[in-house]
């Protein structure tokens, strides 16, 4: 026990006749701890500006799409209602088609399907689905893709199937 006794008078005896030389100490400390919270603050800070710009530009890149797509869809439902309105003969109806697949590469062919699901014509000629309705005039469509179109003649609306694939799928007006 007097050894411990004494180490602690030493260090009283230290502290209260020369406490003032751990004030640089205790400054040191706290700045430390206030730099550490202004570097965090700030990091946090930026860290909430970077996604907040990459949300801004995920929605301003969402717009730009739908706005597309909004476009192209009523493009080919005007181009759907000349037909059904019989308004051009069917060479302007091409021209038409062609201008509409050479304005927009998102859209990669363009078919006339009739009432009864037969293809009166495609574009490109050279395309997949053109090539399937030549060799294959009694069921040219899969049946999901009749499904689509039995949707979109029913609601009188887009309605669009699965994205393309080389075995077919497509978007019905």
């Amino acid at each position: 026990m007097p050894t411990r006794g004494r180490w602690w008078l030493r260090w009283r005896n230290l502290v209260a006749t020369s406490w003032f030389m751990f004030i640089p100490l205790v400054a040191i400390v706290l700045f430390s701890g206030a730099m550490g919270v202004i570097l965090w603050s700030l990091h946090e800070t930026e860290r909430q500006q970077q996604r907040d710009a990459l949300y801004r530009d995920a929605a301003w890149a969402q717009q730009r799409v739908r706005l597309s797509l909004l476009s192209n869809q009523d493009q080919l439902a005007s181009l759907a209602r000349d037909i059904a309105a019989a308004q051009l003969e069917q060479g302007a109806y091409r021209t038409a088609a062609q201008e509409i697949l050479r304005e927009n590469p998102e859209i990669v062919f363009i078919n006339w399907l009739d009432a009864t699901r037969r293809g009166r014509w495609s574009l490109p000629s050279t395309s997949e689905f053109a090539a399937r309705l030549r060799e294959n005039q009694d069921q040219p469509l899969e049946p999901e893709v009749l499904d689509t179109f039995d949707a979109a003649r029913e609601t009188q609306r887009v309605v669009y199937s699965r994205p393309l694939t080389t075995t077919a799928a497509t978007a019905s007006c």
